[in-house]
């Protein structure tokens, strides 16, 4: 058996981390052997202003205000995080990802098959994790 050097890992985040939301990821080969991803957040354009006129009363016309509310088809992505890693960096968030995916699989599967839920409608219960 060979002999094992021990290290310590030490893990400290920075001051004023904070939590993002990431719907999507794009990226590709950065360069000889590093790939760069930028995640993004996705939402409706916001930014958008609606223009009515008001009746001699200074009510706005229902219909008016109606037709102001189409729907909006402009969609938004903010890149808010750059990464760069490496092939190696990269092969083991994968086979990370796959286990920390099978385990949250092996958990559905659990609470799916729980006796203690008899009665109760499963499909509340993930409603908002499958989507």
């Amino acid at each position: 058996m060979q002999n094992l050097r021990k290290i310590t890992l030490s893990y400290h985040r920075v001051k004023d981390i904070q939590p993002r939301v990431a719907h999507g990821v794009y990226g590709g080969v950065s360069g000889p052997d590093t790939i760069e991803m930028e995640f993004f957040s996705q939402s409706e354009n916001y930014d958008r202003e609606v223009d009515v006129s008001l009746d001699e009363t200074g009510n706005m016309p229902t219909d008016e205000l109606l037709a102001g509310m189409e729907p909006n088809t402009n969609i938004v992505r903010t890149i808010h995080t750059r990464i760069y890693m490496n092939k190696t960096a990269a092969q083991e968030m994968v086979a990370w990802l796959m286990d920390v995916l099978e385990h949250m699989d092996a958990t559905d599967k659990a609470i799916e098959n729980d006796d203690m839920l008899d009665g109760i409608d499963k499909s509340l219960i993930y409603s908002k994790t499958r989507q």
